[in-house]
């Protein structure tokens, strides 16, 4: 089966993006920005980059959105709170359940 080896961010903030990330999903992160950082989220690695500002369109290393795997429905909604809690989602979501 094949998975993802790692996914690019690139962000206006990284020290922001660092604490949400450390708060909410427990990443392990760099102190400081090092261009790419390597974020680890359990077995998911994000390289991400500060940059001074972000185009509308995103460029090449956008990501537009991204997938958590939660326990159950009943983490689910513990996260998605936390999320809504933090601004750091409208609060458009969907549940899948994979095989």
């Amino acid at each position: 089966m094949a998975s993802i080896y790692h996914l690019a961010m690139r962000t206006a903030d990284y020290l922001r993006f660092a604490w949400f990330y450390r708060h909410t999903f427990g990443a392990t992160c760099p102190p400081e920005c090092a261009n790419p950082s390597v974020v680890r989220i359990g077995g998911v690695v994000f390289h991400v980059f500060e940059v001074d500002r972000l185009d509308a369109d995103g460029g090449a290393a956008h990501v537009g959105h991204y997938a958590i795997e939660v326990d159950g429905v009943g983490t689910f909604a513990k996260v998605r709170e936390q999320l809504l809690a933090l601004s750091s989602t409208e609060g458009s979501a969907s549940i899948s359940a994979s095989t």
